[in-house]
């Protein structure tokens, strides 16, 4: 079942076959529960936000838009659910997700210094790099995770968002520079 579309999979379950949501739900799984425990990092809220997110997808597949991507319908799904959840337990403060645009001081400074990318490949930079991007603020640290962990293009990133996609690039440039520089506090001689 590996080789059918997601597109096939939604019209095949719309035309009552009940196993292909199944096939949904087992492809997409793991990638969503990651995806929200790295919003929500406590494994029953995770849990349970991840369920509700498949039942959403479940009870709105009907409204689904094939034309687009069905990953990227189901990860903002994902986000609003885990943004609904902490938005009820007050612990992010939805200024934090402002558009940034205006402050464009980060995204013209340029660095020799070695890219996250370059300094992952030495020695236990893989444990180091995952706490400095546990320590990101929530908007930086999103995009970070549908960037290198789901594999996600900025335009996908920019639909799962409902940012433009300017902005969800300039919060990859500030997160790489964070990045960098937590690197360098937890390791200078990494660098």
């Amino acid at each position: 079942m590996d080789d059918i579309s997601d597109k096939k999979l939604v019209e095949d379950f719309l035309n009552g076959d009940q196993a292909a949501f199944d096939v949904i739900v087992e492809r997409y799984f793991r990638a969503v529960f990651n995806f929200v425990y790295k919003i929500t990092p406590e494994t029953s809220a995770a849990e349970d936000i991840t369920q509700e997110a498949f039942l959403k997808t479940w009870k709105n597949i009907r409204k689904y838009d094939t034309s687009r991507s069905f990953k990227t319908w189901i990860f903002t799904i994902a986000k609003n659910t885990a943004f609904d959840h902490l938005k009820k337990k007050k612990e992010l403060s939805f200024s934090t997700f402002a558009d940034d645009e205006g402050n464009s001081f980060l995204e013209n400074v340029k660095s020799e210094d070695p890219l996250p990318d370059e300094i992952i490949m030495k020695e236990d930079m893989p444990q180091k790099l995952e706490k400095a991007i546990d320590a990101l603020p929530p908007k930086y640290k999103v995009v970070m995770n549908l960037r290198y962990k789901e594999d996600m293009s900025f335009p996908e990133i920019a639909e799962v968002l409902g940012e433009s996609q300017n902005t969800v690039k300039s919060r990859h440039r500030r997160a790489i520079e964070s990045l960098k520089k937590a690197i360098s506090d937890l390791d200078a001689t990494f660098l």
